[in-house]
């Protein structure tokens, strides 16, 4: 804030490190979340080589086939600066969850690990 103090707003091991910056999913699943046709997102890190990571997003649509991928990743261009927005993105019909109704980031993760 004006102050200088530093608010954090999600959490520090969902912190996605791109090229130097640091890039929070919350704030990126914010810009997703308000496109109308988008039902439920999540955001995490992937591994990028030299930059670090890259931004990939899970997506829930509320209408099957409403919005491509590239619409949305346009869309969070025009809300969010370049750096921050899905490199990836990816269609689910339902994110996993748990017992608490939390998207399981998690398990996410240990997918694209296991992909790598």
């Amino acid at each position: 804030d004006e102050s200088g103090y530093l608010y954090l707003i999600d959490r520090k091991m969902d912190v996605i490190k791109k090229a130097g910056f640091q890039i929070f999913p919350l704030e990126v699943e914010r810009c997703l979340l308000s496109h109308p046709e988008v039902s439920e997102c999540a955001v995490i890190g992937v591994p990028a080589g030299n930059l670090g990571q890259d931004v990939k997003a899970y997506v829930v649509l509320k209408r099957p086939q409403a919005v491509s991928a590239e619409e949305l990743i346009r869309f969070c261009k025009t809300q969010l600066p370049a750096y921050k927005c899905p490199r990836y993105l990816e269609f689910w019909a339902e994110l996993p969850h748990g017992p608490t109704g939390k998207i399981l980031k998690r398990l996410l993760r240990e997918r694209v690990a296991a992909q790598n």
